[in-house]
């Protein structure tokens, strides 16, 4: 009995501060944030419709790393595009 009492506390005031530090924006969206202000662009693809390579890469320089591979999917069309576009040229 003595150790549900110590145990029920203890898991309660874990989950409070996995709660409370999720609450909080994460960094990315500060600096895509920074990163749309600086360049005039909403993300890499609105980037790389201006042409914007600099800041198409600052865009996925600033995602969050995932399991998905958001990131290097970004990466590989920002590459592509600007191949695309030096070889039109």
């Amino acid at each position: 009995m003595k150790m549900k009492r110590k145990i029920i506390p203890i898991t309660f005031m874990l989950l409070l501060v996995i709660f409370v530090s999720s609450c909080g924006g994460s960094d990315a969206d500060k600096k895509k944030a920074e990163v749309a202000e600086k360049y005039d662009c909403e993300n890499v693809d609105d980037c790389l419709t201006k042409f914007n390579f600099e800041a198409a890469r600052a865009f996925a320089g600033a995602m969050e790393s995932d399991l998905m591979g958001d990131k290097q999917q970004a990466f590989k069309k920002i590459i592509s595009a600007e191949t695309t576009y030096w070889i039109d040229e």
